[in-house]
């Protein structure tokens, strides 16, 4: 393979690294609503005395506290993908840019006869 296609094929990975790490995220975020739904659910349902009210203040503060954190890392998650534009117009791109480099290496191998024994030039 190419340099240029290695290169192509780096920032094809990093981007849905990008986006998976993005979607994990809004995974964790749906569980931690989850959580805090049943406290809520808990606290309406349930009497409490003081030291069992405030047991569950306390569990209720360390999810909030995890999920703003959570929700910190998604708005840099989506700051990036927005600011590089990551969208399905970026992925055409990438496509044509990797069919355009294989179309210029079959061009090119026409003048470099000795690079069509070397498979590494012309593999995608």
């Amino acid at each position: 393979m190419s340099k240029v296609m290695k290169i192509l094929e780096q920032i094809q990975e990093l981007t849905e690294e990008l986006n998976s790490g993005s979607r994990s995220l809004y995974k964790q975020l749906s569980e931690l609503d989850k959580q805090m739904s049943q406290i809520y659910h808990e606290a309406e349902v349930n009497e409490f005395n003081k030291d069992d009210g405030y047991e569950l203040m306390i569990k209720l503060q360390n999810i909030a506290r995890k999920r703003r954190e959570i929700k910190m890392e998604i708005s840099c998650f989506d700051k990036a993908s927005r600011t590089l534009e990551l969208d399905d117009e970026f992925n055409k791109k990438m496509s044509r840019a990797k069919g355009k480099v294989e179309a210029k290496q079959r061009e090119n191998i026409q003048y470099a006869h000795w690079l069509k024994e070397d498979a590494a030039y012309i593999e995608a």
